[in-house]
């Protein structure tokens, strides 16, 4: 039975997520709905045929899609995907998860009440490199991972994606955390439960409400201390993601390369014999069961091994790689983080929906 597939919003990113989706014989692109009469002429070259939307309701109530796949402004995310469970249609949702802290109760709820699968797009939490150290740390290479960072840093205007009226003009990084927390979540114990966060304010624009960077230290319930560092108008001639992870017993990082250059995947560890030197790890983003396809999409195969899980988790019943609970323990930090910016670095509580089960 083929998957009916509904994309809601039709940018750059829902754009190529499509183009992936033709990649699954299992996948039926049957919709597309975009507010923008131009997008929608767009989408109409594109996919001859498949029948279009302004509006998104009506998409989930033409009877033509089983699936949503949900690529509009953050500020939609959570009413979407809400409507479309309740009506038994499972979502992929693209991150983050919720825009507000408010929105996580309700969110999860409907999530609990539906039939319908919830998958996120964390595309980040498929790269191979992330999943090396998760590796090492399950082999106890590395002992416990007492202190992780990440640093994702880019200059959005040059990459052209602050136009007018664009959602990521003046908005706040820290909300867009998920790259950046998702990985580190699969390699330290427990979850996050106190932030301090400070914001820069505006240096390189100055546009009072633009942010150079935002930088925040979150604990978790175990002890262990995790750094973020995000900017998305920083003079930055590669957009880059780094990631660090330091355990009882070893030492995991990827590094920023020269531009131009390759990523580089550096360890150590005290647990294998000979090992802890520096030492450089054969594995970056893509995967290398996926390497005849490292130009598929975006993020380094990312792209086709979430899309890869849809179709298994729906056609052959494998389990949900990056669950609404794995969406909301990514996403409500940086939202927890704002209110200690926007109270001048102040320690801040986090909660989650499911603590009061």
């Amino acid at each position: 039975m083929a998957i009916q597939l509904g994309i809601a919003g039709y940018g750059w990113r829902g754009k190529g997520l499509a183009q992936v989706c033709t990649l699954f014989p299992e996948i039926t692109l049957a919709a597309i709905c975009d507010a923008q009469e131009a997008t929608r002429e767009q989408a109409a070259q594109d996919f001859p045929g498949v029948k279009l939307f302004s509006d998104f309701t009506a998409m989930l109530d033409s009877g033509l899609v089983t699936a949503v796949m949900i690529e509009t402004p953050p500020h939609d995310h959570v009413q979407q995907a809400i409507a479309a469970l309740e009506r038994g249609i499972h979502v992929l949702c693209d991150v983050p998860a919720i825009h507000e802290i408010v929105e996580a109760q309700p969110l999860w709820d409907a999530a609990q009440r539906s039939q319908a699968k919830y998958f996120f797009g964390a595309t980040t939490n498929y790269w191979a490199d992330i999943d090396a150290c998760a590796d090492m740390i399950d082999r106890g290479m590395l002992g416990e991972a007492y202190y992780c960072e990440a640093e994702y840093v880019a200059d959005l205007a040059s990459l052209g994606l602050l136009p007018s009226g664009s959602w990521r003009k003046n908005y706040p990084p820290i909300r867009y955390c998920t790259h950046s927390l998702g990985p580190i979540l699969k390699w330290i114990k427990g979850e996050l439960r106190a932030v301090s966060c400070f914001d820069t304010g505006s240096h390189i624009t100055g546009d009072p409400e633009d942010h150079d960077a935002m930088v925040a230290l979150f604990r978790t319930d175990a002890n262990a201390v995790v750094k973020l560092f995000i900017s998305f108008i920083t003079a930055q001639p590669v957009p880059y993601h780094r990631y660090l992870c330091r355990g009882t017993k070893g030492y995991f990082e990827h590094t920023q390369p020269l531009e131009g250059g390759e990523q580089q995947v550096l360890c150590s560890s005290k647990a294998v014999y000979g090992f802890d030197g520096i030492c450089r790890l054969p594995v970056t983003h893509a995967r290398p069961e996926l390497a005849d396809l490292a130009k598929v999409g975006e993020h380094g195969t990312a792209d086709y091994a979430m899309m890869s899980n849809l179709v298994g988790v729906l056609i052959r019943g494998e389990p949900v790689a990056v669950t609404l609970r794995d969406a909301l323990k990514m996403t409500l930090p940086g939202l927890y983080a704002l209110e200690s910016a926007q109270a001048g670095g102040a320690l801040v509580s986090i909660a989650y929906p499911w603590d009061a089960s």
